[in-house]
């Protein structure tokens, strides 16, 4: 394909373009696009790209004005489709430079078990290798938060759910996420739309938490930084992180 030409591209909201994963050996996914608001032209050219870190793999996906999805969607180039995000390109097919058109990126999947009903994970966690590190913590502009394991600890839903990982790893990565999201980020007004979305996700998440104080309205970072630290205070204690982490390890002792 020819070298890709972004002068004046158009921007092409998330909610335009919805993702499923389906579970399989290896996972494929399905793709519902919506473009008929942006005005393209019909015979542009349609591709959804999918990508981790440095991996990555194109689907053709017909014009706009003929969107048809490729039988074959299969996400081989990846071992899992943990933290796997996509992107829609709309190519120009009357220039030679093939002029990207119109984009969406940081796209987040969801699962058969979002679509049935149950909310979509705010925290991707993945078993890669980290050598001798036990965990790592990772996060895009404006996409979904990881969680990396080591995979030498074993089954990642075992790790997560145990009393000690809970209490000493859980609310410092909390503490990450919102560190990120709320004091290092641009302010709200200046926020891409996926990082938008993704504050005021997990804005409403922790409002939720027994205790936990309105966010500021104001743009003080270190007012921000205060408010993290009163929720990570009222998450501990909602969950009575020390109670649990003495017992489970008396009870190893």
């Amino acid at each position: 394909m020819p070298r890709l030409n972004f002068t004046g591209r158009k921007k092409i909201a998330r909610s335009s373009v919805q993702v499923v994963i389906r579970d399989g050996v290896p996972p494929r996914f399905d793709a519902r696009i919506s473009l008929g608001a942006y005005r393209l032209p019909s015979d542009a050219h349609v591709c959804v790209e999918a990508y981790r870190q440095t991996s990555w793999m194109r689907f053709p996906f017909g014009t706009v004005g003929a969107l048809k999805e490729p039988a074959d969607r299969r996400l081989l180039e990846f071992e899992d489709a943990d933290g796997v995000l996509f992107r829609l390109k709309v190519i120009s097919s009357r220039e030679a430079a093939g002029r990207l058109v119109a984009q969406a990126d940081r796209i987040p999947p969801r699962t058969d078990i979002d679509r049935s009903g149950q909310t979509e994970s705010l925290l991707k966690v993945r078993s890669v290798d980290l050598g001798q590190e036990v965990w790592r913590f990772e996060m895009d502009d404006g996409a979904c938060p990881r969680l990396l394991l080591n995979k030498a600890l074993g089954d990642k839903n075992l790790v997560c759910g145990s009393p000690v990982f809970r209490a000493l790893v859980i609310p410092q990565v909390l503490r990450l996420v919102l560190l990120r999201l709320f004091v290092e980020e641009s302010s709200p007004e200046e926020a891409d739309e996926g990082t938008a979305e993704t504050r005021e996700h997990w804005r409403r998440l922790v409002s939720r938490v027994p205790g936990v104080p309105s966010l500021p309205d104001d743009e003080d970072s270190e007012r921000a930084r205060t408010w993290v630290d009163e929720v990570i205070a009222a998450f501990c204690r909602s969950h009575r992180s020390l109670d649990q982490f003495c017992s489970a390890w008396e009870a190893g002792s």
